[in-house]
């Protein structure tokens, strides 16, 4: 009897040790963007309008193949704004570069590789531009949530131009929270003279995209498209 049930303990231990080795560690989450939205106002003053969408992106990395070969595959994943670079024509501010940086920068692809996110531009010059500013932030964990511009101020506002651009910070953090903060960047050309009100995204978003409005080979506002921030099992777009 003693026997019996010293080997049902035995086999009761051997069989929690199997299920103990066969659970796979869970795998860790990763961010991605959601629900896009195109908040109404703009910062600045109306004109032909364009989008500068930078919120996915393609990253290509090698992986087995079924028979032994390697092969090339392309995974879509996502990306906010970081900063944003912009250059003059004699005067017009004229070619705009938002800089993208990846959601999950530390995601390793299969042949080791992790995914950068190309930055996005604009160029509506007649000549050639000159004279670049940036505006960016440094904490990489920090993504523009608002915008505001700063313009000429000239009588007639149909001939005012972008001179300056402010951009607001929201943290996003591992578990997909994104906290609004106070804190902000900015950038000036000459001739920056009235600060426009911002445009900002709604709670728990940053931003993808830009609107751009520009008159005559210049820009004069900026409006926003913007993402909600979620939690995904996976980094990549599903198929």
């Amino acid at each position: 009897m003693k026997r019996s049930i010293l080997r049902a303990a035995q086999g009761l231990a051997l069989s929690a040790s199997l299920l103990s080795v066969s659970v796979l560690p869970a795998q860790a989450a990763s961010l991605v963007l959601g629900d896009s939205s195109e908040p109404d106002r703009i910062s600045g003053y109306a004109g032909t309008m364009t989008r500068l969408n930078i919120g996915e992106f393609e990253h290509r990395y090698k992986r087995g193949g079924y028979d032994g070969t390697t092969v090339t595959a392309t995974a879509t994943t996502y990306a906010g704004m970081q900063g944003i670079t912009w250059s003059e024509d004699k005067d017009k501010p004229c070619e705009i570069t938002a800089q993208a940086r990846a959601l999950n920068p530390a995601y390793v692809y299969e042949d080791g590789s992790t995914a950068k996110a190309p930055s996005g531009s604009r160029n509506v010059c007649k000549g050639k531009p000159g004279n670049e500013k940036t505006v960016a932030f440094s904490n990489s964990r920090h993504y523009v949530r608002g915008v505001a511009v700063c313009t000429t101020d000239k009588q007639d506002s149909s001939d005012n131009r972008l001179k300056g651009i402010k951009l607001y910070a929201a943290e996003v953090n591992a578990n997909g929270s994104v906290a609004a903060l106070n804190a902000f960047e900015k950038s000036e050309h000459t001739n920056c003279k009235i600060w426009h009100p911002a445009v900002e995204c709604s709670a728990g978003a940053i931003v993808s995209g830009l609107r751009l409005y520009e008159k005559d080979g210049a820009f004069t506002g900026l409006g926003l498209k913007c993402r909600r921030v979620e939690v995904s099992a996976s980094p990549n777009k599903p198929k």
